[in-house]
């Protein structure tokens, strides 16, 4: 008897973090290896909804390892992905509430609800929400 088996699959969303990108460095979607990586500062940040949380680790120089900094529990984005604005990780988490988090520490500066849950963009120094309802 065949028995169907069930997959879960948890996607993740990644952020490595350069502390000066611009535009030339992303000339493409996803930067420019197409890829979200900018390993210049060694730093990736990774989040997933459904209140797991975010979690910032430490890359080694050649990016064959690993050492987790900190995690934090609230921002926790279910779809979206998240935002570097000024230094700082932007989102909004599974329960509707935007997010900004200093990645040295993982200490949440603000949160707001803004939009609830979704997405957004940072054009010319404005932040565009996108919200689900």
């Amino acid at each position: 008897m065949n028995h169907p088996r069930k997959i879960t699959i948890a996607v993740s969303m990644v952020l490595f973090i350069c502390s000066t990108v611009g535009a030339a460095d992303w000339p493409q979607f996803r930067g420019p290896t197409r890829n979200g990586q900018s390993p210049e500062t060694g730093l990736m940040y990774v989040t997933n909804g459904y209140r797991h949380g975010g979690h910032m680790f430490e890359l080694s120089a050649d990016g064959t390892s690993s050492a987790k900094k900190w995690s934090e529990k609230s921002l926790d984005v279910h779809h979206g992905g998240v935002l570097l604005i000024d230094g700082n990780i932007h989102g909004a988490s599974t329960g509707g509430t935007w997010t900004c988090i200093e990645p040295a520490t993982g200490k949440v500066k603000f949160t707001d609800k803004l939009v609830g849950k979704g997405s957004g963009i940072f054009v010319d120094g404005l932040l565009y929400c996108y919200g689900e309802r």
